[in-house]
Formats: structure tokens, sequence, C-alpha cells
């Protein structure tokens, strides 16, 4: 895979493969290169320094050899017994390059094994446990750098020069289903006996809802629950996705280009989340359009805050983007002495979206960034950056009623949310 890496604050950007080459079409990775420059290095630094700590190294060659063996064996034990998945057949657990290799168990691995080979070959074991921790350090110190390559093992937003954006972090940011998961069993440990009911809504909490046993409730019928408190029975209500029916393959194809360096994210029904170029798009969109129409539908609404251009809609059917209907909200409150407030889920997507609203009649634009998806201390952290502004966007659909009140109460001005107000207009268009 690919990975689009930016570092906004430092002005960076380049591209990452995480292949490095193929041998007979055999992909070898730059992860498993590091790793194996690290022990290597390790196994260096410690024939090196074996005399100073009192280790004949011909013994510590067969004590290195046994943990390196075991460490592997471990390290990918331990991952498939904490997998979060069923694998189906043993020989796909035992099949390394799909990945999945536990830092846990490989230490404990190597350091029980390691034990009972120093007692084997007579190797003096706190000299050379001394000698191998020194080692491992060095290795995981290169070793690490795969982590990099494979854009995985990073912190949380930032709003620090350094901070970093690619679609790795796009997806893990998009999905905090194991935050989310030890918070709420934090929780329900706890409050011990009490009764809670959880509910949980935003696409990065569909795999997590289903997994905890909670409703989960699609931001779509979120947005569809508001326009029928509104319309009551006098309106059908029906929903499109623009994945549905697609192949493993199709949605593969629908990655985003590096002409696209803020993709949309969106998760498959089966749990899967994946990321999106805008620009590949229109036709399913437009497929979607269609089939509703088919299905009778007089008013479509496109619940994306993202303006796509150019789209063509089938006769007959009006058809409310929400992209365009926030900006002419927002455009309705810009004044020369106002300064707007802008939420979005990524940091990535901070600048292109205070460019897109550049031309507007205001005294200047702030931003800040949190995923809707995550916890909602993260979206009032980041809308303390917001306190001075004159009022506030959330411009993305995952941005709830509760984030709106929550920003509210921290910054202490007018909030604008996407459904809401995505919600009024197509009230007022409809009559209801």
């Amino acid at each position: 895979m690919t990975y689009h890496v930016q570092f906004p604050g430092l002005g960076l950007e380049f591209t990452l493969d995480r292949v490095a080459f193929t041998v007979f079409g055999m992909p070898i990775y730059w992860y498993g290169i590091l790793i194996a420059t690290g022990l290597a290095l390790a196994i260096v630094f410690a024939f090196s320094h074996a005399r100073r700590f009192g280790i004949d190294s011909d013994r510590m060659v067969d004590v290195i050899l046994i943990g390196t063996v075991c460490a592997v064996i471990g390290g990918r034990a331990f991952y498939v017994a904490t997998a979060p998945f069923e694998y189906a057949s043993f020989a796909e657990m035992l099949d390394i390059r799909l990945g999945g290799v536990a830092i846990y168990g490989a230490v404990i691995a190597a350091f029980l094994s390691g034990y009972f080979a120093c007692r084997w070959r007579k190797v003096p074991i706190l000299p050379m446990f001394d000698l191998a921790g020194m080692g491992f350090l060095l290795g995981q110190g290169i070793g690490r750098w795969g982590n990099f390559v494979n854009q995985e093992a990073f912190g949380t937003n930032t709003t620090l020069p350094w901070g970093m954006y690619s679609e790795g972090t796009c997806n893990y940011l998009s999905s905090v289903q194991e935050t989310l998961a030890a918070l709420l069993r934090d929780v329900r440990d706890r409050l011990g006996s009490c009764s809670l009911r959880v509910g949980m809504t935003g696409s990065g909490a569909l795999s997590l809802a289903d997994a905890l046993h909670v409703a989960f409730e699609q931001e779509v019928v979120a947005v569809a629950e508001a326009l029928e408190r509104r319309f009551g029975d006098d309106v059908e209500l029906l929903e499109e996705g623009v994945l549905d029916g697609l192949d493993a393959a199709s949605v593969a194809a629908l990655a985003p280009g590096r002409d696209d360096p803020f993709p949309l994210v969106s998760r498959l029904a089966d749990g899967t989340q994946c990321c999106l170029d805008k620009h590949r798009l229109p036709p399913l969109l437009e497929s979607r359009f269609h089939r509703v129409k088919e299905r009778g539908a007089e008013v479509a609404v496109l619940l994306c805050t993202s303006v796509f251009e150019g789209l063509r809609f089938p006769p007959g059917l009006f058809v409310l983007e929400a992209g365009r209907v926030v900006d002419h909200w927002i455009a309705a409150l810009a004044r020369p002495d106002r300064v707007m407030g802008l939420m979005v889920p990524l940091p990535a997507q901070e600048a292109a979206v205070a460019a897109h609203y550049a031309d507007l009649p205001l005294k200047g634009i702030r931003t800040a960034s949190a995923s809707p998806y995550g916890l909602a201390e993260a979206v009032a952290r980041a809308a303390e950056g917001l306190r001075d502004v004159d009022f506030v966007v959330t411009h993305c659909m995952g941005f709830t009623t509760e984030h709106k009140r929550l920003i509210r109460a921290v910054c202490g001005r007018p909030v604008l949310q996407a459904t809401g107000v995505l919600a009024r207009t197509a009230s007022e268009l409809l009559g209801a």
C-alpha cells in the first residue's frame, strides 16, 4: 500500500510505499528489512561487547538464535490469541506475511527462552540479559521506522508543527474503537451494578457497537430521524449508500490519488473502513440519484459537506447538496467585522476548508480539528482554540447536536451545525 504522508506544519509532503522491492513476484516490505537491520546491528553490538560482560561469543550465538526464533513464534502466537477476529484456517494463523506480530509476546517468549538457553549453554544469565537489553533498544530504535513506513503506532490529534497526516492516520483517527471500548469498559467497572443504556453513532462506531452489544445508529439515520421529526408521516425517506453493492476490488479502486490529499472517509457494511478520492465518486453518486429516482423519490439529499462539482441529476429529481447548503448559510453569516471558527474532523483538512471560504467578507477564519467519532473530551479541547471567534461551524455531517452544545458551552459562541442546517433547509423546501 502507498501512503501520501504530509507534515502540514513543516511544509513537507512525500509518498511512502510499504514494498521496498519484489523477488520473483513476492513483495519484500520495508518493515521486514528494517526489523532485520535492527536485529543484525543488535547482534553486532552484542558480539563487540560480549567479552566485556564475561560472555563466551560462541555460546552466546546459541542463546541469540534460540531467543530470536522463540520471539517470532511468541509474537505471532500473542497476536493470534488477541486478534479481534477469527482466522479461517491454521495455515492462515501461521502466515506471518499477512501481518501481525505482537511485541509483548515476542519479549515474553525471548525472555523465557533466553533464560533456559543460558542455563543450557552455561551463559551467565544476568550479564546476558544486560547485553540483550541494550541490543534490544538498538534494534527497536531502527525497527520502529518500519511502523512509520506502515503509518501505524502514532499519537492522537495535535496542533504542533510536526503533526503528521496520511491515509493511515486518517483511518485510525476516524475509527477510535479501541479507545472507546476501553473507556466504556472503565465506566462499567467503575459504576458497578448501575444500569446504563449506551448508544453510538458515526461510521467509526459501527463495529465497536456490535462488539459491545450496544445500539448503533448511522449518521444517515440520525439525519433521517431529524427530517422525520419535522415531516411526520407525510414524507417517506429512502436511503442509498454510495458504496452499496461494491466488492472489495471496486472499493479499492476508489482509493485516494495524489491529487486528493484530503480523502473522504467511509465505512463499509461489514465494519471495514476505507478512504475515498472524492474526484472518483461522481459517477457512483449519479447512479445512486438515478436509483432513488427509480424508487419514486422526488427530492434527494446528498449527505456530505464536501462540494462535488459537475454532478448530473436525473430529470424530475430535486437534489439538495449538503455542502452547498452549508456554504450558503455561512455566506449569509459572513461580515467584515466577524471571525468564523471552523471545526473539522482532521488536522490536515483545516487549511483546505479555510481556503474554501477565503473569498468571503470575513475579518478572519480560525480552525480546529477533532474527530466526531472520538471522545467528547477531544472535541472540547479542540473547541478551546475557538473561544475568540464570533461564530462556529461544525463542518462535517458526523458532528451531532451534542457536539454543538458542547462547543457552544466551551466557546460561548453561536454554533452552526451542518446536520441541523440541512434538516431545516429540507423542511423549508418540502413545506413541513
